[in-house]
């Protein structure tokens, strides 16, 4: 499905504001210090003409995103905006430990066409809801 920023009052909306301008610049910040620790802007989006605290949709991705010298705000607080993190891994050991390297732990996906596999590292997974190629199930 088709994502529709705007606003919520409007039927065809799917995706409102943040709640509010403090909320757009936490997004703001965890985005720029993941930048500055030399993550990568992989994907930048536009925020609709909306009035409203919209930020762009951001994916962004690198080693700096990685271990103990991780960008902090990016994989170290809760974001709750609009942005994704890529952290590259070489290995099923490797992205165990990297999805386990938080004090949060709400949900994790595992992408593979091997079930078994899926299975496998999402009971290693210390998370409330683990997915299997998905990153929720629709209701």
């Amino acid at each position: 499905a088709k994502l529709c920023a705007g606003d919520p009052a409007d039927e065809t909306t799917t995706l409102g504001p943040l709640v509010s301008l403090e909320a757009l610049r936490r997004v703001e910040a965890h985005v720029n210090d993941a930048v500055r620790s030399g993550a990568s802007v992989l994907f930048r989006g536009k925020a609709p003409p909306s009035a409203g605290y919209f930020h762009p949709a951001v994916v962004v991705g690198g080693d700096a995103l990685r271990g103990s010298q991780s960008a902090r705000l990016m994989t170290r607080a809760e974001t709750f905006g609009p942005v994704a993190a890529v952290i590259p891994v070489h290995d099923d050991e490797e992205a165990i430990e990297a999805m386990n390297d938080t004090s949060y732990g709400l949900t994790a996906s595992v992408y593979t066409s091997d079930g078994a596999a899926a299975e496998s590292i999402l009971g290693r997974l210390d998370v409330g809801t683990g997915y299997w190629n998905a990153c929720n199930v629709p209701s």
